[in-house]
């Protein structure tokens, strides 16, 4: 419902840009693969989103507006984005923008600003109430999450790398392009304008949230959803200023219509396509799931298990098991038999990125080669077309 509903909300968004902008945004947005994935499962990233683009239109609506009141229900949305999920707090910076850009905001841009604030300050504890109300519980925890995210990235790419290339998967090239020319334009024109605060609230927002979460050290492709509204609208905004710019030059129609449905044709339909391909993928059973079954059917209860990767699956809770991003992080072996661990799972979403010869004088390849030795493998998941998903091996400890 809310990955649905940003939809909606982008397309009244691009209404500021025109009604094919508006159009085409929404369409993208709709067929994305990444919102279209990650819409189907319970994770924060999706209602996330939804507050970001409501911030985008309720911004873009308070510099129309004026008004001390529209400035604090943008606020509120942003601190409701925050509340969601602290990195989508990142978007009060569209109101503040909009509250630097509009003169005739009333009774003063200052107040309009504290009015921002305090609108997503509120909203933030309206939605997160137990910050206040169990405030060491919260101090601890953002500390505890906060030093995650400090710690040793668990890719050898950095962070701009890895998110660049799941952005370009994603979109596939031509959309990619795309994009990249409506990032362009958008800097033109916030630079030079007509309308420089609806460009420079997509550049700014897209700009400095893709920069934080690229410098953050646990990477997942649903972090980026966020200014996923914001690319599809630069991109549809190219498509429609090639539109404009072959009408000044005076191409004939039917060439113009022709040039626009290929255009749009290339960035709608490949994305659609690995779309509907994903819905039918997770339809399949996959290595988790597999993995699931044999320990359920094979382990005994009461038995600790670590699961390694992102890509992972919930035991029943007879069987006292805990998710890890990597198991270096948590020791070998030894240290895991000291610990009371009796099996580990072990993801190809890690050991398998340092299984080529290039790394094998490596720190990590020598560390899953030791722990492959130092426990007794008892099942082996491989992917195939039929069954998707990481390589898995259930490992007992020895």
């Amino acid at each position: 419902m809310f990955g649905t509903a940003s939809v909606w909300v982008a397309h009244r968004a691009g209404l500021y840009w025109g009604r094919l902008t508006a159009l085409i945004a929404a369409v993208m947005l709709a067929v994305m693969p990444l919102h279209v994935r990650e819409s189907h499962y319970t994770l924060t990233d999706v209602p996330a989103t939804f507050f970001v683009v409501v911030t985008l239109l309720l911004s873009l609506r308070a510099h129309e507006r004026s008004t001390l009141w529209s400035f604090a229900l943008a606020g509120a949305a942003a601190g409701l984005a925050g509340a969601t999920k602290y990195n989508a707090g990142l978007a009060v910076i569209m109101p503040l923008i909009a509250c630097a850009m509009t003169p005739a905001a009333r009774p003063s841009r200052g107040l309009a600003a504290t009015w921002v604030v305090a609108g997503a300050m509120i909203a933030f504890l309206i939605g997160a109430p137990y910050t206040l109300l169990d405030l060491p519980n919260f101090l601890n925890g953002f500390a505890r999450l906060a030093s995650e995210y400090r710690a040793p990235a668990n890719t050898i790419n950095p962070g701009w790398y890895v998110y660049l290339k799941l952005l370009r998967t994603s979109l596939h090239w031509p959309a990619s392009l795309i994009v990249l020319a409506g990032l362009v334009l958008g800097c033109v024109r916030t630079a030079l304008g007509p309308d420089r605060l609806k460009w420079m609230l997509l550049v700014a927002f897209s700009v400095l949230y893709f920069f934080f979460v690229s410098h953050q050290n646990i990477y997942f492709g649903r972090y980026l959803l966020p200014m996923v509204p914001s690319l599809t609208l630069l991109g549809a905004a190219a498509i429609v200023w090639m539109i404009d710019a072959m009408r000044r030059r005076g191409v004939p129609a039917a060439a113009r219509q022709a040039v626009t449905a290929l255009v749009t044709l290339l960035a709608i339909v490949p994305p659609a396509y690995t779309s509907i391909s994903g819905n039918i993928e997770e339809g399949r059973v996959w290595t988790t799931e597999q993995a699931y079954r044999w320990i359920v059917a094979n382990v005994p209860k009461g038995s600790t298990i670590y699961i390694e990767g992102s890509v992972t699956f919930q035991l029943p809770t007879d069987y006292p098991s805990t998710h890890v991003v990597l198991l270096r992080r948590k020791g070998d072996a030894a240290s895991f038999k000291r610990d009371g661990v009796e099996y580990v799972v072990a993801s190809s979403q890690q050991y398998g990125q340092y299984a080529d010869s290039a790394h094998q004088s490596s720190t990590e390849y020598l560390y899953y080669q030791r722990l492959f030795e130092d426990t007794k493998e008892l099942a082996r998941f491989t992917p195939s077309a039929e069954h998707p998903g990481p390589e898995l091996r259930v490992l007992r400890i020895e």
